[in-house]
């Protein structure tokens, strides 16, 4: 069971980890200049990269290995080739005054297309467990005691 969480974790750590980020933009946006932003620092770019590479492969390779491929699964994979679209973009149009509002789209639903995908995920393999174990410890449901 805990593989079909895996995917939602993931996408919701992700989701934090932009949400923090922006918050820190925005943040900084509107300060004095006195205010050092974290992300300034040199190691903040490549920890970020690499934590955020981590947790999209992490979250898609599980989704991909679920048993019953639905099309919930592609929808969440796609979602998080969005987001890594949405990143990459950032890297192709990266001049000081450029404001890169389609990157910040497409990880945005991104984003929140792979929350609900694998929200999904989760609550349809809740259900199938339930069911599951209803009809297994349901003596009455059983075909064999039909009369």
């Amino acid at each position: 069971m805990f593989r079909f969480a895996v995917p939602l974790i993931s996408s919701l750590l992700l989701t934090a980890m932009f949400g923090g980020l922006w918050a820190s933009v925005v943040a900084t946006a509107f300060s004095d200049d006195s205010v050092v932003p974290l992300f300034a620092a040199p190691w903040f770019y490549p920890v970020f990269l690499v934590l955020g590479a981590v947790l999209a492969s992490w979250g898609t390779f599980t989704a991909l290995q679920l048993p019953g491929r639905s099309p919930l699964t592609y929808s969440y994979v796609l979602s998080i080739a969005l987001l890594v679209a949405g990143v990459a973009s950032f890297f192709v149009l990266n001049g000081e005054t450029a404001i890169n509002i389609f990157g910040f789209l497409a990880i945005a639903i991104g984003l929140a297309c792979a929350d609900v995908a694998a929200l999904l995920l989760l609550g349809g393999a809740v259900v199938r467990k339930g069911r599951e174990k209803k009809t297994r410890t349901d003596p009455g449901s059983h075909p064999s005691s039909y009369r």
